[in-house]
């Protein structure tokens, strides 16, 4: 893999088919998710409809994050001691051109345990992982990433580096090239402890593979090469995505875009798009086409689907896409140019992100509510051609074609699935 990891390195059951599916030319692989209410971590086999293995955790409904093409995923717990641990899929790959092969062993959590206080954002990116810990104000602990080169992984003694934010804040680290790491800036009113002033970044820092800083993109005078406010982020190669606070007078982050950076060899490039209103967006997919996509409104009221194009002299309207309904924009994942979205009348909907056109819809799950950590949230995710509603409620998880939604499988997994990770063998 390339890149190297800087940053003060140390060494550190039962599954039945309700419906019949056609038969599978490439194998599909494996299905992870969690339970709401069992401290287990599950593995559907997705070839033969059955739960094969289950893994105990600390907690019930770990947060998973898929990394490096589908042999680990990360586990967020939840518990007390903010513990993330690493699990070894048991899927080995062999290319095939328009696809992958996939071998099936043993799965396996790792030995390394990573703790801390209020653990955020996972980003995989240049052979390493980056862990972000907020921290906190009462008492302060500062922000804290964790960058684990996904090489060592499995050893006894993963090579880690970590980076030590000058406060609290809920940020972000970002693995690039040559050891390179982002790293956002924490808010001074919020390390200070000003009790209106918010936890999100004013921008972002470029360090090298020892720390020391390439390049500020935080400066209260350079506004084109700023995020503040930042909450949001997705890739494609060596281009990243941040989405930045909307335009608000008066307010201390008022920003204004997405601010795109380029990961070259010779350092990082960086433009900015502005929001076509006073709106912004706050999560982002990216799945390979040419537009990203992210939710678009003011925070808790995100009721638009915004696409962005990073080739484009700027965002315009037409760009803006209301949800169904007035809804708020709850799940979502891009593939391509089609996006797939889940919103919290239980509907799964597909659309034409170039047009917006909606392809197809179809009431999947019960009516949900979509606050992130709520209990018994149905959870999306893409895998290949097909994505995957998890139901707690009816202890199923729903397989549907990303080409029409034709709901393909209803795998009855029993208990109450929730969070799920999907390695895509395709």
């Amino acid at each position: 893999m390339r890149g190297r990891i800087g940053l003060f390195v140390t060494a550190a059951a039962p599954a039945l088919l309700a419906l019949a599916a056609a038969a599978h030319d490439v194998p599909q692989g494996r299905l992870f998710f969690t339970d709401n209410d069992a401290p287990v971590l599950r593995v559907l086999d997705l070839d033969d409809g059955r739960v094969t293995h289950e893994l105990p955790v600390e907690k019930a409904s770990a947060r998973l994050v898929g990394l490096s093409g589908g042999e680990y995923l990360a586990a967020s717990l939840g518990d007390e001691a903010g513990t993330i641990r690493f699990l070894d899929t048991g899927l080995v790959f062999e290319e095939h051109g328009d696809h992958r092969d996939v071998e099936k062993s043993e799965p396996r959590l790792l030995p390394l345990r990573l703790t801390g206080v209020k653990p955020g954002h996972v980003v995989e990116g240049e052979g390493g992982v980056a862990v972000f810990y907020d921290g906190g104000r009462q008492p302060r602990v500062d922000a804290v990433a964790h960058v684990v080169e996904l090489a060592t992984l499995a050893e006894p003694a993963p090579r880690l580096g970590r980076w030590r934010s000058p406060g609290p804040q809920h940020g972000i680290a970002v693995p690039m090239r040559d050891g390179r790491l982002l790293v956002s800036t924490p808010n001074p009113a919020y390390v200070a402890g000003e009790k209106e002033a918010s936890s999100l970044p004013i921008g972002f820092r470029v360090l090298d593979a020892g720390g020391a800083v390439l390049a500020e993109l935080d400066r209260p005078d350079d506004p084109a090469r700023r995020c503040r406010g930042y909450h949001g982020h997705a890739a494609r190669g060596e281009l990243h995505l941040f989405g930045c606070f909307m335009k608000q007078e008066g307010h201390p982050l008022s920003d204004g875009g997405v601010l795109l950076v380029r990961d070259t060899p010779a350092g990082v490039e960086t433009r900015k798009l502005d929001y076509p209103d006073d709106r912004r967006t706050s999560t982002l997919s990216w799945g390979g086409g040419r537009w990203a996509v992210g939710n678009y409104g003011r925070p808790g009221e995100y009721r638009a689907f915004l696409r962005i194009d990073p080739d484009a002299a700027a965002l315009s309207p037409a760009d803006v896409m209301p949800v169904a309904g007035g809804q708020i924009v709850c799940q979502f994942v891009v593939s391509g140019d089609r996006l797939v979205g889940l919103t919290p009348d239980g509907t799964l909907r597909l659309y034409e992100v170039a047009s917006w056109r909606e392809v197809a819809s179809r009431p999947v799950v019960a009516p949900f509510d979509c606050t992130w950590n709520a209990p018994m949230r149905p959870e999306l995710v893409r895998m290949g051609e097909r994505v995957y509603v998890s139901d707690p409620a009816e202890g199923a998880i729903h397989e549907l074609s990303l080409v029409d939604l034709a709901l393909l499988r209803r795998l009855e997994v029993g208990g109450k699935p929730t969070r799920m990770a999907a390695p895509d063998v395709h």
